[in-house]
């Protein structure tokens, strides 16, 4: 795995994968990247297929990372399949978390512990066996413009004190991915995530993943509005058909 220790390294387009973080590791932790009071910047980055104990993606411990245009998918862990932070501050912001697993505790999407992460035009989708998990109290979650399996309003879950979204710019409702089962996190045509993000979002990028424009109008309603999660969808112009007779 990658470890950050007092680090503010800015990291662009790289993907890590097959990261682990056991018992006969040193931390135990961050199968993909472990965060020790560090602030690193990260986009366009893909963490997959990383196992640890706590935080099979990434393990946050007094951090604050900023991540964007990010994948977290099909990595496992105890508790945090995709994310594990404690007393850490992340900003997310159009990033993607899918197929992430939590085999032991909660928070196959993400588990915080004294925390308080910023989740804007993110999508958790598909992860196990559940999303956004917050144990004990201290917690105090932002999340808006975002697409989250099982709903995000603000409710208290998991003995956390009450957490903050502003209602109405969260959303539950299948992202429609085009091939999720194969890792494809592009948003298919109808996805309710086109359209619905934020375009004052934190570090909001110029482009999406894969250097596709944002803030374009995916849903031709006249209004350019980013997208949630990596990927923004293209649009696609559909030129009349002339037939002409001879």
């Amino acid at each position: 795995d990658g470890t950050n220790l007092d680090s503010t390294a800015i990291l662009d387009g790289f993907t890590v994968t097959g990261g682990f973080a056991g018992s006969d590791h040193p931390h135990n932790y961050g199968g993909g990247m472990l965060n020790h009071s560090s602030s690193p910047a990260l986009a366009n980055c893909t963490f997959t297929g990383n196992s640890a104990e706590g935080g099979g993606g990434m393990f946050n411990q007094a951090s604050s990372p900023a991540l964007t245009n990010c994948t977290v998918s099909d990595n496992g862990a105890g508790a945090g399949g995709g994310m594990y932070n404690d007393s850490s501050s992340p900003v997310l912001t159009n990033c993607t978390f899918a197929s992430n697993e939590a085999g032991i505790a909660d928070g196959g999407g993400m588990y915080n512990s004294a925390s308080s992460p910023v989740l804007t035009n993110c999508i958790l989708w598909g992860d196990t066996p559940d999303e956004i998990y917050n144990a004990g109290t201290g917690n105090a979650l932002v999340v808006t413009y975002s697409d989250i399996q099982g709903g995000y309003g603000g409710e208290t879950k998991g003995n956390a004190d009450p957490l903050f979204a502003v209602p109405g710019t969260n959303i539950d409702a299948d992202p429609l991915f085009v091939d999720p089962d194969n890792a494809d996190y592009h948003l298919g045509p109808g996805s309710p995530c086109i359209d619905a993000g934020n375009n004052a979002a934190p570090n909001l990028p110029l482009y999406d993943f894969e250097a596709d424009a944002r803030i374009v109008d995916g849903d031709r309603d006249g209004v350019p509005v980013v997208d949630m999660g990596v990927d923004e969808a293209r649009v696609r112009a559909f030129l009349p058909l002339v037939l002409k007779g001879y």
